[in-house]
């Protein structure tokens, strides 16, 4: 699979996503009821990931009609999902321990932490240029891990949803 067909597929399932959590907090929502303070959180970061996700996939084939190199579509793309990630880190992440629990278990919310630290280190060493032979697969692996994250927190949202029926 080239990264067109990669990044195209990467759209339609985080659109796919997003969706389907805001069908499913619609559905699971009780006429005269206001949505509880935690489930819009949720929705609301799942879609917003899940739009991240698919804007992040289209940039590089938009990018790539304008006859710019590949190497420098590659690590923009880096730059502005690590200037990301930086961003959601810093509005979220960092003094917002309740944040975290809303969307994951104490565990799960540390790893989700970690591991978007990594993700942003490396698309932040990708646009650097530290990559120089791996620029499509840093970036393509900084786009999968705002799907994953989107369906974690999707999956968890459904979870609690389960326990407290």
């Amino acid at each position: 699979m080239d990264a067109a067909d990669y990044l195209q597929t990467c759209a339609e399932l985080a659109v796919a996503i997003a969706g389907f959590s805001a069908v499913a907090l619609a559905l699971r929502q009780q006429p005269g009821k206001q949505f509880e303070d935690n489930d819009g959180y949720r929705i609301r970061v799942i879609i917003e990931r899940g739009l991240t996700a698919a804007l992040f996939a289209m940039l590089p084939l938009l990018l790539g009609h304008f006859e710019i190199p590949e190497n420098i579509i590659w690590r923009t793309g880096s730059a502005l999902l690590g200037t990301y990630g930086l961003s959601v880190m810093a509005r979220r992440y960092i003094g917002r321990s309740r944040e975290n629990r809303i969307l994951a278990s104490r565990i799960m919310a540390k790893i989700l932490v970690t591991v978007g630290i990594a993700m942003i280190l490396v698309q932040v060493a990708n646009a650097a240029g530290l990559f120089s032979s791996y620029y499509v697969g840093v970036f393509l692996l900084g786009v999968t891990w705002h799907i994953v994250s989107a369906g974690y927190v999707f999956g968890f949202t459904l979870y609690e949803w389960t326990r407290s029926t």
